[in-house]
């Protein structure tokens, strides 16, 4: 079983520096057309499963996928467990802000790194690829 992981296209939040955690920000117009240049270039793999979070970017970078691989072919499915982390009270907050407030709060470089939090937002189980490699 190979399993693929996809990030949701761009959101203004993204453009703007701004930790989004889990607050439900849609895609831009670059994000989605990010998505649909990805379902085109996924076009030919099959997959057997699609699971994505249930936030609205993450829906939004799945759905043209649904042209190809179309719900009666594909297990589709929203999971909320997908959904990345949180930002706590950082949420909403610019990136420069927030490094600002670590430093002010005396919290150490090493346990406050807000760019590696990943965003796991949208899963994808096949039975065969091809080579290829996609970078969006």
């Amino acid at each position: 079983m190979e399993v693929w992981v996809l990030r949701h296209g761009e959101t203004m939040s993204n453009r703007q520096r701004i930790i989004q955690g889990q607050s439900d920000t849609p895609l831009s117009d670059l994000g989605k057309k990010q998505a649909a240049h990805t379902a085109i270039a996924l076009k030919d793999v099959v997959f057997d499963k699609i699971w994505y979070s249930d936030l609205s970017r993450t829906k939004q970078t799945a759905e043209p996928l649904k042209e190809f691989h179309s719900e009666d072919k594909v297990q589709w499915a929203a999971d909320q467990r997908l959904r990345e982390k949180a930002g706590g009270v950082f949420e909403g907050r610019r990136m420069g802000t927030v490094e600002a407030e670590a430093t002010k709060q005396k919290i150490p470089a090493r346990q406050f790194r807000p760019e590696v939090c990943l965003c796991i937002c949208f899963f994808v189980f096949h039975h065969r690829v091809s080579n290829l490699d996609l970078y969006c």
